[in-house]
């Protein structure tokens, strides 16, 4: 029992590792350190000139990354809004339909969750982890 609490706690320490990893990588890619003044700053621009794509693009990639940083605090809720943002932003953002969809599976949201792991196997066909995600959130909803 004690080793398994162990191997638990390793798997999320490197979970946390892999996200904290994922969020120096995204700001990184946008020329960006801090994710409050990335919003900012995108939000402007994309107000100035709501044409702009790269606008666009960059604040639905910083509200991403901002999901990123609520998953890792475990606020889930906050974290599925910044992913709902970047999906207005950007329709066919499969990793923030990924995020969201595991951040509903973890508030047991299984509807919702399988919506969104439906429309990623649209994007991605052959997420195969997609599908086991779907099957468990069934699996899941059959318990209730």
């Amino acid at each position: 029992m004690v080793e398994m609490l162990k191997m638990q706690a390793k798997m999320q320490s490197n979970a946390n590792q892999a996200l904290e990893n994922e969020i120096k990588h995204r700001l990184a890619s946008i020329g960006k350190t801090d994710i409050e003044q990335a919003i900012t700053e995108f939000t402007k621009a994309v107000k100035d000139n709501s044409n702009d794509a790269s606008s666009i693009s960059n604040l639905a990639i910083a509200y991403y990354i901002r999901g990123l940083t609520f998953t890792s605090k475990g606020e889930f809720n906050r974290a599925i809004q910044d992913y709902s943002e970047a999906i207005k932003l950007e329709p066919d953002y499969p990793l923030a339909f990924n995020k969201r969809a595991d951040a509903n599976l973890k508030l047991g949201n299984y509807e919702q969750a399988i919506k969104d792991y439906e429309k990623l196997l649209q994007l991605n066909p052959n997420d195969n982890t997609a599908r086991d995600f779907i099957a468990m959130a069934r699996a899941e909803m059959a318990k209730k």
